[in-house]
Order: C-alpha cells, then structure tokens, then sequence
C-alpha cells in the first residue's frame, strides 16, 4: 500500500487534534493540552522505532496514524470532562 495513501487517514484525526487544542487553549488550559502532546511525542518515538525497524515507510504512517488518534480521543475525553464540570 503506499504511503501516503496511509498517510491519508491521519489528516481527520490531525484536524480534530488542531481544533481541540486550540479550544483547550481559548480555556486557558493550555498544560493539559501540553502534556497530551508531550506524552504523545514518547509514545510516538517508541512506535516509530519499532514499527520503522519492522516495516519502513508504511510503519511510519501507520505511527502517525495511531498517534494522532490517540492524541484526538485524549482531548476529547478531557475536553468531555471539562464540560461535565462546567455544567
């Protein structure tokens, strides 16, 4: 499969991601969003050493892929239970 056919279905999860952050930021939450993403660059250096090692290129799109879900359901959750709070 190539590339950036992979790399194709990072881009919904990455605007999600963009947008979210932006609003945690207009809250003045900003650390929580900074942490998500420093966590996020550990977990991505990790699975990018393996999943690169094992299946090259296609294992560095699918590392972004997951990454960047991840990252996306970690603010909705937080952003989901910001809102619980507010209300």
């Amino acid at each position: 499969m190539p590339v950036l056919s992979l790399l194709a279905w990072s881009l919904v999860p990455s605007l999600l991601r963009g947008v979210m952050t932006l609003y945690l930021y207009s809250l003045g939450r900003e650390q929580v969003a900074n942490a998500i993403t420093i966590a996020a660059l550990v977990v991505q250096a990790i699975l990018g050493w393996l999943l690169i090692e094992r299946w090259g290129a296609p294992g560095a799109a699918l590392t972004v892929i997951l990454v960047e879900g991840g990252i996306a359901l970690c603010l909705w959750f937080v952003l989901g239970g910001l809102s619980l709070r507010r209300a």
